[in-house]
């Protein structure tokens, strides 16, 4: 009897560790995936999440395998595990440009082999006579003409081809008169050119010219990762195909609607009235329209949350991108410009400063003065490049700490600018230009 009550206790405390342990391994946590280039595919434990960066996903406390990759882009896929504890948990990457080689040339034939030569006199009969002396050689072959080259390798980064032609020196492009808004698809830059009605396309390994598009009134131009948005005056949001920009679909939009951020999923429109419209990318529903103040100058996102300039009652807001609900209003003097390096915001003030500051509370962390006449601002995935359309030129800020690391002259009166995986670009509204500064 004394034994069986041991053994059934034993058993007792077995189930209560049992249990202890499995309650301490359940649970979920957040993990906000964000990228550069933007608008990767996110597939976690070998699912497609449906999303691209930047986006958040919950999963079970625990290690998880997570594939962020642009698919038929240029650029390799990057794999790792994650462990995913509960609350938040963040993820940056940074993916490398695929490198191809092209395939090497064919050797030349090589020539014929000259005759053999002759053959020595017999000696005389009776005893072994002595042996001829050997004929000499004959002559050699000519050696067949060297193959040809192969073709150049497909798929090299915009670095590499750079490197090899010794290509790092700032260079101006010409494009359409007054260009004021700028995108990279990831091989290809483009500009609208607001008085010229058109969008011009330049190659980002040379700034050659691919096309121009006649698009009458477009304002501003987006990527979501696969496809082009083009605002146009009045009231309308164009969906184009990035390698040949097709019309893919089409929806309207408040008639003043310019700025445009990608969440992820969605394209989010500014408009002048102080509205913002969201978008579904995969067929252009307009999924509503949102109040962000008394004016919309312009628009951002971090991934979860979407960042409305109001210029004229210097104001940034706050949005939440799933339902468009107001989450704060931050005081900031004549914002312009924003943009995300993954941790902070930094916005841009018309006193002449940037300042850098903590997106979930709008504690500021830093401003840094560059220039009475500071516009834009975009990050390189270590930098801060912020524009100044007074002194015409562009300064470069250490995301860190704010060091300035230099300033850098480009065409008259820059104010977009963009940043295409190995060089910044800067549409000049002054001198119908874009100017491009390789890192």
């Amino acid at each position: 009897m004394q034994r069986l009550m041991i053994r059934v206790f034993t058993i007792m405390a077995a189930a209560c560790w049992f249990s202890a342990s499995v309650q301490a391994q359940t649970g979920s946590g957040s993990l906000k995936v964000t990228s550069f280039p933007s608008g990767a595919r996110v597939v976690v434990d070998g699912t497609d999440t449906g999303k691209v960066t930047p986006m958040s996903v919950s999963l079970p406390v625990g290690d998880h395998e997570v594939v962020v990759s642009i698919p038929n882009s240029g650029w390799n896929p990057d794999t790792r595990t994650v462990t995913v504890n509960s609350g938040n948990n963040d993820l940056s990457v940074t993916l490398l440009p695929a490198l191809t080689a092209g395939p090497q040339g064919s050797k030349g034939d090589p020539g014929p082999q000259g005759p053999a030569g002759p053959k020595g006199a017999d000696g005389a009969p009776g005893a072994a006579g002595a042996t001829g002396p050997q004929g000499p050689a004959g002559p050699r072959g000519v050696d067949g003409a060297p193959g040809p080259a192969g073709p150049p390798g497909v798929g090299v980064g915009l670095r590499e081809r750079r490197a090899a032609l010794k290509d790092w020196s700032r260079k101006t492009f010409p494009v359409g008169t007054t260009p004021r808004s700028i995108a990279f698809d990831g091989a290809t830059i483009w500009t609208v050119n607001s008085n010229s009605f058109t969008i011009s396309r330049l190659s980002a390994s040379n700034g050659a010219l691919l096309d121009t598009l006649n698009i009458f009134a477009a304002a501003a131009v987006a990527f979501d990762g696969e496809n082009m948005w083009v605002s146009i005056y009045p009231g309308e949001l164009k969906k184009l195909r990035a390698s040949d920009a097709a019309n893919l679909c089409s929806t309207t939009v408040p008639p003043t609607a310019r700025d445009m951020a990608f969440d992820g999923m969605n394209i989010w429109v500014a408009d002048a009235t102080g509205s913002v419209t969201k978008v579904r990318v995969s067929d252009c529903a307009n999924l509503g329209t949102f109040s962000a103040g008394s004016s919309a100058t312009g628009i951002f996102s971090d991934g979860d949350n979407i960042w409305v300039i109001d210029s004229n009652t210097s104001v940034l807001t706050k949005l939440r991108a799933n339902d468009g609900a107001i989450l704060a209003n931050f005081s900031i003097q004549n914002p312009y410009g924003v943009a995300f390096d993954g941790n902070n915001l930094w916005v841009t003030s018309g006193v002449g400063s940037v300042i850098k500051m903590q997106p979930a509370d709008g504690q500021i962390l830093g401003t840094y003065y560059v220039g009475n006449g500071v516009k834009a601002v975009a990050f390189d995935g270590a930098n801060m490049w912020v524009t100044d359309m007074m002194a015409n030129t562009v300064t470069k800020l250490r995301a860190n700490d704010g060091t300035n690391l230099g300033t850098f002259s480009v065409g008259q009166s820059p104010e977009a600018i963009a940043f295409d995986g190995s060089s910044m670009w800067v549409v000049n509204s002054g001198n119908n230009s874009v100017t491009r500064i390789p890192q």
